[in-house]
This record gives structure tokens, C-alpha cells and sequence, in this order.
């Protein structure tokens, strides 16, 4: 195969698992979208392709939100190391929001024939998205990735990655399913034939003990993987609050102010002078590159080391073994 790696150096089992493989990724011009692109090109230049669905946005096409996308600074070690690596990027238009992705028969078509491996990334992540468009990004959006994926015959490997906050109202978070809210197809046909207002005033009953609409329908999409049991190689992985990178490719480099690091910027200018939160308590951050390193082993691992064909398995990646607290947060902040 011309895209392999054509090198003495032998290659790690992870290296050889990407070899030579076309990768689907949604959510690729989000932020842990844009690291686990520029980590899978760096780290497994034996990689063929890399297949974006990217949505036009603000009177942008597609082309062109790809070649903003590579200009983002998290590319530039990778420029230097691999100057031609956009020869391996494919931009496939589509929206997880639309029925069927919003992806054209052509385009569908050469997914199905070329893909092996999937990273289910995109997802409205606002808190107060009302419930039917998170619904339909995060809930719909899955059911017709699963679909997609059951016509593609050479599919290794499935990541759904969710939110360990999707079961947030447990207080011990183990890597198993929970019972959902709410089946997902009664979800979607009540936010598709409800009146909005009916919708958004029964909203808050709806969602119960779930804080929000986000992690609410992230519960349910859950729900939607284990119904795969047996046809997919497929598996969720849950992350914990995730912030900056750590050390790669950029330390300390991040591109939005969602959830602490809101807090953290506001505060470093002076727009934030107090936080309600009980010091004492233990948050969940974990550094985006690591967070990313570790989604692309579990891709491999859904491959290859399933203890069955029913099994899917999950990923809760959180900071048990290295935690910090709300004040340790706001002292090291302040440090450095």
C-alpha cells in the first residue's frame, strides 16, 4: 500500500493498527477534533486518509473551513515534520443535526467503501441548548452514524465519545452502562411532533435529576450504543472536564473558553472576582493531549481486544489517580 510507512523503523502496535487505514472523524474542527487529527497524522504517518465532516457555517463552504482549519497554530509541528499532510485530508460535507448527517448519496458512498475506522466526536456541548436541537445533534446524530457504519464492510473500530458527566447523576461513575432517561426513539419523536413551546415548558420536567440539556441527551445516546451488542465493533469513551493541552504539540495551547477555562481567563483579567464552589472538592480536568492520546488507543483496543463479539466496552478517562481540588485549582492558577 503507497500510504504505508516505508521505514526501517519498526512500529508500535498502536502504528501498526493505523497503518494504512481511512479514518472518519465528526467534530474535527472542534477543539479535541482538531488535536486528535494533528496527533493520528504526526504519530501514524502510515495513516492513508482522514475523512472530515465538516458542516458550512456563516456563509463559509467546506473548502474553506478546511483551509482555516489547518491554519489554526496546533498544525504548525506538524507543517514542519510533514509538510503534505492536507494531501491526506478529505472534507465531506454534512451536519450531525440533519437527518441522515446531511452527507450526499455520493458522498455516502465512498465513505461505505473506504472507511475502517470511526471517531463519533460532534456534539452540541452548550448546557442550555434547548432540547430538541441537542436532541437532534447528539441523540439522532448517533442513530445515523450506527447506521452509516452498518454498510461499511471493512469497519475495525467505532469510538463514541460522551461524557463522563453523562451519568453525573450516579455517585460512583463505573465503566457499565446505566438505564437512560428516556428511550431514544420516544426522545426523538416527542422533540419532532411537540409544539416548541409545549416542549421547551415541559423541558425541566423532562430532564429530572440531569442537570442540563447536554448531559441529558448524552445519556441517552449511550443508551443507543448498547443496542449495538454483537453487530458493530464499536465502544464509548467518556471523558472528564477537559482543558489545555499539557504538553503537546503546544503546551498549555486551547482554542475556546468553555467550562473552567472560562473561569480561569475571566480571572486573569480581572472580570471574575469570586467563584461560588466548595474549595474542598475534588474537580475532574484532564489535559486535552493526553485526553487525546488516550481515544486513539481506545480505538485500537476496541479492535483488537474485545473479551467478546457482545462486548463494548467503555473508557471513563478522569484524574482518580491524580486529582486536584477547586482551591488547589484557583492557587495554581493564580501561580502560574
Amino acid at each position: 500500500m503507497e500510504s504505508s510507512i516505508k521505514s526501517d523503523k519498526k512500529l508500535t502496535p498502536i502504528q501498526e493498527f493505523y497503518n494504512g487505514q481511512n479514518i472518519f472523524i465528526t467534530g474535527g474542527t472542534g477543539f479535541m477534533g482538531k488535536l486528535l487529527i494533528e496527533k493520528l497524522l504526526r504519530s501514524c504517518p502510515g495513516i492513508k486518509c482522514i475523512y472530515i465532516l465538516i458542516r458550512p457555517k456563516k456563509g463559509k463552504e467546506i473548502l474553506q473551513r478546511g483551509n482555516e482549519l489547518f491554519e489554526d497554530t496546533v498544525f504548525s509541528k506538524l507543517k514542519e515534520e510533514q509538510p503534505k499532510f492536507k494531501d491526506k485530508i478529505v472534507c465531506i460535507q454534512g451536519d450531525c443535526a440533519l437527518p441522515n448527517l446531511g452527507i450526499t448519496p455520493l458522498d455516502k458512498d465512498i465513505l461505505m467503501k473506504e472507511i475502517s475506522i470511526i471517531f463519533h466526536l460532534a456534539a452540541t456541548i452548550r448546557f442550555n441548548e434547548n432540547i430538541k436541537s441537542a436532541t437532534h445533534t447528539n441523540v439522532r446524530g448517533v442513530k445515523d452514524m450506527i447506521s452509516l457504519s452498518k454498510e461499511m464492510p471493512n469497519l475495525k473500530s467505532f469510538v463514541h465519545v460522551s461524557t463522563v458527566y453523562s451519568q453525573c447523576n450516579h455517585n460512583v461513575i463505573e465503566e457499565k452502562f446505566y438505564d437512560p432517561p428516556m428511550d431514544d426513539d420516544m426522545l426523538i419523536n416527542l422533540v419532532d411532533n411537540m409544539n416548541k413551546k409545549l416542549l421547551d415548558d415541559i423541558t425541566p420536567k423532562l430532564l429530572g435529576s440531569w442537570p442540563n440539556s447536554y448531559v441529558y441527551t448524552k445519556s441517552v445516546a449511550e443508551n443507543i450504543i448498547k443496542k449495538q451488542a454483537g453487530l458493530i465493533p464499536i465502544g464509548i469513551f467518556r471523558p472528564g472536564i477537559v482543558i489545555s493541552t499539557y504538553r503537546e504539540p503546544i503546551p498549555g495551547w486551547v482554542d475556546n473558553l468553555n467550562g473552567p477555562m472560562g473561569i480561569f481567563a475571566a480571572a486573569a483579567k480581572g472580570l471574575i472576582r469570586s467563584h461560588h464552589c466548595d474549595g474542598s472538592v475534588r474537580i475532574d480536568l484532564v489535559p486535552a493531549d493526553l485526553t487525546t492520546n488516550a481515544l486513539i488507543i481506545s480505538a485500537w483496543d476496541i479492535a483488537n481486544n474485545r473479551r467478546s463479539k457482545d462486548d463494548i466496552p467503555i473508557y471513563n478517562y478522569v484524574c482518580n489517580e491524580n486529582p486536584i481540588t477547586y482551591e488547589e485549582m484557583r492557587t495554581m492558577t493564580f501561580k502560574y
